[in-house]
């Protein structure tokens, strides 16, 4: 049976923080998530727009149900909206028990009252204190206990307060983590530029989904930080406004900030997602997969080609990618086009299929130009690829659309397709499948 975790929370109508982004956290970290609303709003990547609470009845009701009929496993808070909800909200999880409890102290009075915001945040810090861990930004934890973020400050809220992580976000992404009277720095990989909507709930939400299977809560937070880090460096538009983190990797590739880079990855990620949808294509992959490479104007190494960190594999009758197009995502397929382009600059892209006669007859037939190396002849102390390619093509005496070898002991026999760019190579793939 897979863990539960439970998500208190607002629905976000665009689909990128609330409700809807810890669901795919959940999801994509190997755990069910089960969910109590605790208010509607319309909102968009430039903003929301309006917000409507649900009767305090109702997400009592809500929790009733979940808490009575599921195994949960943890519990994290979002947006609560009045502070009605937050003290029927902390009352039913006293009731109930729960220990892995996750506080993101999402500030939204849905009055505009000064009143109600302030009894918003006395509810929310009667919550933090139940919590294993809460997530604050500087601004949440600025107005809520009336103190600014240093270490004196923390010090004497560990007294009240379990362990809070407090996440610095545009700053500079050092987020502080207070934890047993210590305070440790849960520091990023990357920085990245501009501005970015669900990484909060994206963060609280694995943490709880980290603390269902059983972690602590460092370990939960530091695999939380490196999660949202993956999903941001496939951040991705749907209009005008903040960008979205991909949650729920329906991305294939990363997203590079712009110039060559972009181009490449955009345009080889579009072709791959062609190429899984050609009927039989997983009849042409080889048992070690494929891969798909698309290389800079001026590569010179394998971290100027672009291609799948994991191969392209098949299970049963389907091409799945297994892995995420990057660039140094490849080093057999990227090494062939690397030495090509000695020979031929404009020959940037190739894949890898598996090695039939009957599929070499198709190419002929299709009028494609066909070379090959044997391992045989493989000179001793040089690298298979760029020597067996660079044979090849001097056999032919040009570059041609197919190199092949009949393998070893050990080694898979396999037929690479080049081209000019991915949408050629593509093209032939297609042609191939046609025929067979």
């Amino acid at each position: 049976m897979p863990k539960v975790a439970l998500t208190i929370a607002g629905s976000d109508s665009c689909g990128g923080a609330g409700i809807q982004q810890d669901l795919k956290v959940f999801s994509a970290l190997g755990v069910h998530g089960v969910s109590v609303i605790t208010a509607i709003t319309a909102q968009s990547p430039r903003g929301v727009r309006d917000i409507f609470p649900l009767p305090p009845s109702f997400v009592e009701k809500q929790i009733d149900v979940i808490m009575k009929d599921t195994s949960v496993e943890s519990v994290k808070i979002g947006m609560l909206t009045s502070s009605d909800i937050a003290k029927i909200v902390r009352e039913k999880l006293i009731e109930y028990g729960t220990e892995n409890l996750v506080v993101d102290p999402v500030l939204v009075a849905t009055t505009g009252n000064k009143l109600a915001v302030d009894d918003l945040k006395k509810e929310l810090r009667k919550l933090m204190k139940l919590a294993k861990v809460s997530t604050p930004n500087e601004f949440e934890f600025r107005s809520i206990f009336d103190r600014d973020a240093n270490k004196d400050s923390l010090m004497e809220i560990s007294r009240e307060i379990k362990a809070l992580i407090i996440t610095k976000g545009d700053s500079n992404c050092e987020d502080l983590l207070l934890i047993d009277r210590k305070i440790k720095v849960l520091k990023p990989t990357k920085i990245f530029k501009g501005k970015f909507h669900g990484t909060g709930c994206a963060f609280s939400a694995a943490i709880a989904a980290n603390l269902a299977k059983g972690l602590d809560i460092e370990t939960s937070a530091r695999k939380a930080k490196d999660f949202v880090e993956n999903c941001l460096r496939r951040n991705f538009s749907i209009g005008p406004g903040l960008k979205l983190i991909d949650a729920a990797k329906i991305k294939l590739s990363e997203t590079p900030e712009g110039g060559e880079e972009k181009e490449i990855i955009e345009k080889l990620e579009k072709v791959v997602d062609s190429l899984l949808t050609l009927e039989n294509f997983y009849k042409l992959i080889p048992e070690v997969g494929s891969n798909f490479v698309f290389a800079k104007k001026k590569a010179r190494s394998v971290e100027d080609v672009a291609g799948i960190a994991g191969r392209i594999i098949k299970v049963k009758n389907k091409a799945i990618v297994a892995g995420e197009i990057t660039f140094g995502g490849s080093s057999h397929v990227a090494r062939i086009v690397l030495q090509a382009m000695k020979f031929d600059p404009e020959i940037r892209s190739c894949i890898n299929i598996r090695y039939s006669t009957k599929i070499l007859d198709i190419c002929r037939d299709l009028g494609l130009k066909i070379t090959n190396f044997d391992r045989k002849d493989e000179p001793k102390n040089v690298k298979t690829m760029e020597w067996g390619t660079t044979a090849a093509i001097r056999k032919l005496g040009e570059v041609p659309d197919i190199i092949f070898d009949e393998g070893a002991k050990g080694k898979e026999a396999m037929i690479r397709i080049l081209g000019k760019t991915p949408e050629e190579v593509l093209a032939k793939i297609n042609n191939i499948l046609k025929n067979i």
